[in-house]
């Protein structure tokens, strides 16, 4: 498999939900101007609404107007995308984000991952990049094209701090126990045509901005290559142009993990798809946020998702 570094840097931010329409002018403006971005992710769950945007695009929403960037909570963390572009088959994929993860927990590196239709974006903070192609390289072929484009903008040092490093190592050797849920509702995973996108758009912002389900989870990224939309079956049924939307038909169950996850620890990513993709077989997309991480399974292996689970004693699951 070949995993790219991509040449551009990215920020998580978060907006509380009551405060989500103070945004929406900045993120019609992004999809409305696409050749301003390269990467935009705006995925609501009921904990707020969590943005992952290259920094055009943030510079974009915090800088349109004042009262926009009052509400905008960034992460001070600077990640950097690692990118899958061989050896993957999107979201039918089995062991994918477990590859990629499981180098990156025995390291003690933090990560973001956000799954999209066709591939896997894996999110290292940029002042360990150097230390996360050191651990991937055993298992892929890096492609660091993206790396020292870089280099030659924003030279960062090869050698991360030993201290900094060995304090996350000794984080990552003892995850801690986490509690997770199983939301009851059904989802749908879809991929909109990226030249259908200014088509669509009165589509895609009624589907952001004014949910006809509350509470809800909804996930919208948006890369050079693609557009992947997760939202439930009223909000899909909203699509009628099958020529402009592919739907994968089957739907998805919600496992998220409760509670604050923070930045800090290592090897939930790891953990959890070691336990639902690596041992059991099952396909999952997996969705980080600012709060949380969300796993999605295929609605048909939910119950099967739900006995691994139990049995691994680094969880315990509350199914509704």
């Amino acid at each position: 498999m070949h995993v790219t570094i991509l040449p551009f840097c990215l920020k998580v931010c978060k907006v509380q939900k009551h405060q989500t329409h103070l945004i929406s002018h900045a993120v019609m403006k992004l999809l409305l101007f696409p050749e301003s971005h390269q990467f935009l992710s705006f995925t609501e769950s009921e904990e707020g609404l969590s943005l992952v945007l290259d920094e055009n695009a943030l510079e974009t929403v915090v800088m349109l107007d004042e009262v926009a960037k009052s509400v905008v909570q960034v992460c001070d963390i600077t990640w950097r995308p690692v990118q899958i572009v061989e050896g993957s088959l999107g979201y039918t994929s089995v062991g994918i984000v477990h590859a990629l993860s499981e180098p990156l927990a025995k390291a003690g590196i933090t990560i973001f991952n956000l799954s999209t239709y066709q591939t896997d974006f894996t999110l290292v903070p940029e002042e360990r990049i150097y230390e996360a192609v050191n651990c991937l390289t055993e298992k892929f072929a890096i492609l660091t094209e993206g790396l020292q484009e870089l280099k030659k903008n924003q030279p960062l040092s090869p050698k991360p701090d030993s201290s900094s490093t060995a304090n996350s190592s000794a984080s990552s050797s003892e995850l801690r126990h986490h509690s997770l849920s199983l939301p009851p509702s059904s989802l749908y995973l879809c991929s909109l045509k990226k030249e259908f996108v200014l088509s669509q758009a009165a589509f895609i912002l009624k589907a952001m901005f004014f949910p006809t389900t509350v509470p809800r989870f909804f996930s919208y990224t948006e890369t050079e290559d693609e557009v992947s939309i997760l939202l439930d079956k009223e909000a899909m049924d909203a699509f009628t142009d099958e020529e402009v939307m592919t739907k994968s038909g089957d739907s998805w169950r919600l496992v998220k993990v409760d509670g604050d996850l923070g930045f800090a620890e290592t090897g939930i990513v790891h953990a959890m798809t070691e336990t639902i993709s690596y041992k059991a077989h099952i396909s999952l997309f997996y969705v980080s946020t600012y709060v949380t991480d969300y796993v999605l399974v295929p609605e048909e292996k939910c119950d099967e998702t739900v006995q691994c689970l139990k049995g691994d004693h680094r969880f315990t699951l509350n199914a509704e």
